[in-house]
């Protein structure tokens, strides 16, 4: 088997990630074995079995779904695909410049409105009664898990929720999938989309479906100027560990859209339109003048 061909790689992680899948959903009983249910009391309702499920619970099974699904094949892939050279494959061998962190974290600042501007035109296309029961199941879950602000359960939550998925996801998604998918098309940004895609699909969330793509592509986009995996996977984090922070300290939902119905202000979309192309003209500038993704 020629291991150097995008096509190949692809085909034994997607090889991996079935066997991660089976593999999760065995071991996703275990936390309500470990909370005393039976099996007889799961296999009765196996569709209620998150609301049986206490947060300790709910933590355990969030934690074993990112393990399987997203950790666990793309460790094996790159120990499969690279061998000794791990780190270098999945461009995590370099420490991140300033320069290139600071890009990250200033491109998902200013392409956010259009992130919001995609959760509005989400928000007002007609969804079925799935899968509007499908995001109300995920923020009740998410909601439950979040539960308690003192200092343990606040960092708890920040390992779980923030930084399990920015290094798990960014693994997959940008390591993996937007690398290979630019190589077979020989073109970087089919690989940032189609990989934004892929990345909001397997979220099952569909009310901010169109607003994940955007975000999958801003990610997406911080690693294909950088080719530096560590700046997707901070621009990750620290998307998730703001909400996390304002819901347990605060009690603010900031993942609550219900505030787009007003719609949303034209002008930020405006910086957000001028702002973005002028952050990457100024960081290819300082950097060299050239993207430097591999194709």
């Amino acid at each position: 088997m020629d291991k150097s061909k995008a096509s190949t790689r692809l085909f034994v992680f997607s090889i991996l990630v079935i066997g991660g899948l089976t593999l999760g959903s065995l071991a996703s009983v275990i936390p309500a074995f470990i909370q005393g249910l039976s099996m007889e009391s799961i296999q009765e309702d196996p569709g209620s079995l998150l609301e049986k499920l206490n947060a300790g619970s709910l933590r355990l099974s969030l934690f074993i779904n990112h393990l399987f699904l997203f950790l666990l094949p793309s460790v094996i892939y790159g120990l499969y695909i690279f061998q000794k050279d791990f780190f270098q494959g999945l461009d995590l061998n370099k420490k991140p410049a300033m320069l290139s962190i600071s890009f990250g974290l200033l491109l998902i600042l200013f392409a956010y409105p259009l992130v919001t501007l995609a959760h509005y035109i989400n928000s007002i296309l007609p969804l079925a009664d799935w899968m509007i029961r499908a995001e109300q199941d995920v923020s009740a879950t998410l909601k439950k898990i979040l539960e308690g602000n003192n200092s343990f359960m606040i960092l708890i939550n920040i390992l779980l929720i923030a930084l399990t998925p920015a290094i798990g996801e960014e693994l997959v998604f940008r390591a993996i999938l937007q690398k290979n998918i630019a190589k077979i098309f020989k073109n970087g940004h089919v690989g940032v989309w189609i990989a934004a895609i892929l990345f909001s699909l397997i979220h099952f969330q569909f009310e901010g479906f169109l607003a994940r793509i955007m975000l999958g592509a801003i990610m997406g986009y911080g690693y294909y100027f950088t080719r530096n995996l560590w700046v997707p996977i901070t621009m990750h984090f620290v998307n998730n560990f703001i909400p996390v922070i304002a819901f347990m300290v605060a009690g603010e939902d900031l993942t609550d859209t219900s505030q787009l119905e007003n719609g949303i202000e034209w002008w930020t979309i405006l910086v957000s339109i001028l702002g973005v192309p002028a952050l990457i003209y100024i960081y290819k500038k300082y950097n060299g003048g050239k993207e430097t993704i591999r194709t």
